[in-house]
């Protein structure tokens, strides 16, 4: 199982946790905050992954990573997403650490 699908807490490892509420993102992307049972501590979907603190909706950026692992050229998948070169080459650093399946 991955980081990103392994719900557990990031302070005592316990996987008592309850969704605590949803926001929405600058970019309309949609996130949970949950908190743990065990601890009290309350902490989003993305926390200790290559996605925290990204604004981008989740989907967008697995489409885009996906596109990339596929064969699509940098410049192209810039202009197919409408997404900045830096932005793309920063997303693949962060990912480059990290097994995520995005298929």
């Amino acid at each position: 199982m991955n980081k990103l699908t392994q719900r557990s807490c990031p302070r005592c490892d316990s996987q008592t946790l309850e969704v605590n509420r949803c926001y929405e993102t600058q970019h309309h992307g949609d996130r949970k905050l949950y908190r743990c049972g065990a601890c009290g501590e309350v902490f989003s979907q993305t926390r200790g992954t290559f996605l925290e603190r990204l604004s981008k909706p989740l989907s967008t950026i697995v489409q885009v990573l996906k596109a990339r692992s596929e064969g699509l050229g940098v410049n192209a998948t810039c202009r197919v997403f409408d997404v900045a070169k830096n932005t793309l080459l920063n997303w693949e650093r962060r990912h480059g650490s990290e097994t995520l399946d995005l298929g």
